[in-house]
């Protein structure tokens, strides 16, 4: 069993993908596994990953036969990882040296928690973070919170494989399956805020118009409406008290991101 398994999701982004394992992989850990799912990209990438698997072992190589969506395509990685604990990181981001080492202490010292999300570094991430140390979370509204603002950003979060209800992973085409399992899984289960002395870096590689006319099909609400059907689904198992604060605070939350990206599209466009 592998202390770690590290999904790396990938769709004909060969350029990328290349910097970003030789990012992930620079640290020389034994137990580790770096899973890629190539969801049948058209461009060298099989090759390039074959090449890197001739000189690390730890990397694993997996192809569909089509593409089966985002969503789909991290479940594979899912079931074809070989640790307790899957790390996601996107293949086109980048870790600070060190990181994976603290993730897994962080992981050896919290076995019984569900999900270690960690703050992130980057040119389009504001470095405000809820916490300013690590902080476990205990379960319940709290854990919620937390689980519900900051699993939007796929890169570095941390699930517990164990207290995964495979039930809400919704094989579907959307595209925040991340966020509905750290949700569903922060009712029953205490969360970690990592504040690493190493950070995952997300970049700022595309323009909102890329971002949603590219070959992922992702919709032009840019998954506003998504969340907010994962918030009113989930939030149900709290008392209609609990419920309805945790609407009121999040889904403004939520439809001031949406505002802000919404403004940052209308930029773009204008340049282009």
């Amino acid at each position: 069993m592998k202390k770690l398994s590290v999904l790396i999701p990938t769709y004909n982004r060969e350029d990328r993908l290349k910097k970003s394992l030789a990012s992930y992989t620079q640290e020389k850990i034994k137990n580790i596994e770096f899973v890629v799912i190539d969801n049948c990209s058209k461009d060298n990438t099989e090759a390039l990953v074959r090449s890197l698997i001739a000189k690390d072992d730890r990397i694993k190589y997996y192809k569909n036969p089509s593409n089966l969506g985002y969503n789909r395509n991290l479940y594979r990685g899912f079931l074809e990882s070989n640790s307790n604990w899957l790390c996601i990181l996107p293949d086109d981001d980048l870790i600070e040296e060190g990181f994976l080492s603290e993730l897994i202490s962080a992981i050896e010292k919290n076995n019984d928690c569900s999900m270690i999300i960690p703050a992130l570094k980057g040119d389009n991430i504001k470095s405000e973070y809820p916490f300013d140390r690590t902080t476990r979370i205990t379960k319940g509204i709290k854990a919620f919170e937390i689980a519900f603002k900051y699993s939007g950003a796929v890169t570095g979060l941390t699930f517990n494989k164990l207290k995964i209800n495979e039930k809400e992973w919704r094989l579907d085409g959307l595209i925040y399956p991340q966020i509905r399992i750290a949700t569903f899984s922060s009712i029953n289960n205490d969360i970690i805020y990592l504040i690493p002395k190493y950070f995952p870096i997300v970049g700022n590689h595309d323009s909102i118009t890329t971002v949603i006319n590219d070959d992922m099909n992702r919709p032009t609400d840019f998954g506003i409406f998504e969340r907010l059907e994962i918030l009113l689904e989930s939030s149900k198992n709290f008392t209609d008290k609990e419920r309805s604060n945790l609407i009121n605070s999040l889904s403004i939350t939520l439809f001031n991101w949406g505002i802000n990206i919404c403004l940052l599209y209308t930029s773009d466009a204008a340049d282009e």
